[in-house]
């Protein structure tokens, strides 16, 4: 179980504080073991007609904390060395979870759905903070708990309970409210129910993903802006919102990162095919132009072992922007020798052509000039 910095330090120098943390952490096991059941009872209801079901990790965590050093970030940290452990470092495995044997087959297809990874524990974080931002803030003593269900991936599936329980005490920390926070968790895997389940890509699901994190941000904006500073639960709820603004956006870096290694060669592909579009668009009305009113010329005839397509791509690329290949074509009908003729808006002469078809094809299939053309 972990502790903030101010209990730690009461439990040092007040053996009746020492005491009243001791008992609240046998209650807080016992409140544990039933969300762990009531986490089993669903496990039950999904799985029915899935007999090939596995589980892959379990934990259990709990924390105490005062309100003002509140904070996501250890359930957060327990998120991440499980998500790891999940697919195969077995070291990262966290204090109070169990990372459990699978056999080879269900081994084999997690190991398919690696470059998910950062996904399911961001998956997993928002869960956690979904359920723990619905919990009221009070002066009180209150006891709220949550229990879900969410896939994470095809054929994966998360069982999450959470439970808060807020309270204050008039003997210790008079002016702080103690938050204790339970978190018992279950993943568990199914080949059989993955492959009835959409296999979106993953660059569209960490894409969604994406989309989704960003408007959690943004509401949580909006209901900072939407506190009143004379609230007396004013510092409890910004904490908590401030919190999980700032781990969001620490995975939603972690999901930026990751659709840029999905998304490269796409992306490079898309502006390529984009750019051949308009310098398509560009060559044809320069050609419609020339045709209208320009001036054409046909270099020296020339011997190339490239193919005419290759030919044209490589004279092209070092055609002036001012002027346009109109065509390549050969003139014989058994070796390799070509004219291109060009067109232009200006006054182009034969050497000018000629050093274009030079600059693009020189050392290229065994290029030289027809001298005697």
């Amino acid at each position: 179980m972990g502790k903030s910095s101010t209990i730690q330090e009461q439990q040092k120098t007040n053996e009746a504080f020492q005491k009243y943390i001791d008992d609240m952490t046998k209650n807080m096991a016992t409140r544990q073991e039933g969300l762990v059941g009531q986490l089993g009872e669903m496990e039950n209801k999904h799985y029915v007609g899935f007999s090939d079901k596995a589980l892959l990790v379990e934990g259990r965590y709990s924390h105490l904390t005062t309100v003002s050093e509140w904070s996501l970030k250890s359930v957060n940290a327990i998120i991440d060395a499980c998500s790891k452990a999940l697919f195969g470092d077995k070291k990262s495995s966290p204090e109070g979870s169990t990372i459990a044997e699978t056999d080879e087959k269900t081994s084999e297809s997690i190991k398919a759905i690696k470059s998910r990874e950062a996904y399911i524990a961001s998956e997993a974080f928002e869960v956690v903070q979904a359920i723990i931002g619905t919990f009221n803030s009070a002066t009180t003593t209150s006891v709220e708990q949550k229990i879900d269900v969410k896939p994470i991936a095809p054929g994966m599936t998360m069982f999450i309970g959470v439970e808060n329980n807020s309270f204050s005490s008039q003997s210790f920390l008079k002016n702080e409210k103690i938050i204790q926070t339970i978190f018992v968790f279950k993943v568990c895997y199914s080949i059989a129910e993955g492959k009835q389940q959409s296999a979106l890509s993953d660059l569209q699901m960490y894409e969604d993903q994406k989309a989704r994190f960003r408007k959690i941000i943004e509401d949580l904006g909006k209901k900072e802006i939407e506190l009143e500073l004379d609230d007396p639960d004013y510092d409890e709820k910004f904490n908590k919102l401030e919190s999980r603004a700032e781990l969001m956006l620490r995975h939603l870096d972690v999901i930026t990162q990751k659709i840029r290694e999905l998304n490269s060669l796409q992306l490079e592909q898309d502006k390529a095919d984009c750019k051949q579009i308009v310098e398509r668009m560009q060559v044809k009305r320069l050609a419609v132009a020339c045709a209208r009113n320009g001036y054409e010329q046909t270099s020296t005839g020339f011997n190339c072992t490239l193919s005419k397509d290759a030919i044209a791509d490589r004279i092209r690329a070092y055609t002036p922007r001012t002027a346009h290949l109109v065509y390549v074509s050969k003139t014989d009908f058994v070796g390799g020798h070509y004219e291109a003729v060009f067109a232009s808006n200006n006054p182009i002469d034969q050497d000018q052509v000629d050093q274009w078809v030079e600059r693009a094809l020189t050392g290229q299939g065994n290029f030289y000039f027809d001298i005697n053309a």
